[in-house]
């Protein structure tokens, strides 16, 4: 007999993320333990949330941030001069709208809380995961290309509106810090 699909809220989500975060379990053993399976996962519409705190222990409720309209994942914000940078992942394939597909997208916005605009690609297919990385002359957009090249890559910008044509391998011996100010 096949078990019945249930419907995952939003808070729930973010507590199974929270548990996660605490990382005192694995996947596998959050998924047993919400009853999680990976078709019900799948069906999941992607969209960016966010909590706060200041202690780590108590969470503000978890809110809806920006929704870009489709399926998007792995955000990061970058500031620039008077506005905000979004990276994230579109998570449509290229037949459900989305061209490349499953890439990386930018977005500004004069407010941190959005709303954001001006959304192009700025990878080639089969990417995610962005960390951007200011340095003194450019911002240098790291992320990872998982399929024929498979690895993190990186392209940069000297102004967040022209990117280097080339989308260059991270050398595998390197390892990727960056520290904020307290």
């Amino acid at each position: 007999m096949r078990k019945k699909r249930r419907k995952f809220s939003a808070s729930f989500k973010a507590q199974v993320a929270l548990e996660a975060i605490k990382g005192k379990e694995t996947m596998a053993e959050l998924a047993e333990r919400f009853e999680l399976h990976s078709q019900q996962i799948s069906t999941w519409n992607h969209r960016f949330y966010y909590t706060s705190t200041t202690d780590f222990l108590s969470f503000t409720p978890t809110q809806k941030f920006w929704d870009p309209g489709f399926k998007a994942i792995d955000a990061v914000i970058h500031r620039s001069d008077s506005l905000f940078y979004l990276f994230f992942k579109d998570e449509r394939k290229p037949q459900e709208g989305a061209q490349p597909g499953k890439h990386l997208v930018m977005a500004s916005s004069a407010a941190l809380g959005g709303p954001y605009e001006n959304l192009r690609p700025v990878t080639y297919h089969l990417t995610e995961g962005a960390i951007a990385v200011p340095t003194d002359t450019a911002l240098v957009l790291y992320y990872d290309y998982y399929h024929e090249y498979n690895g993190y890559r990186y392209i940069s910008s000297r102004d967040l509106e022209h990117w280097s044509a080339e989308q260059l391998p991270v050398k595998k011996a390197l390892t990727m810090c960056y520290a904020m100010d307290p």
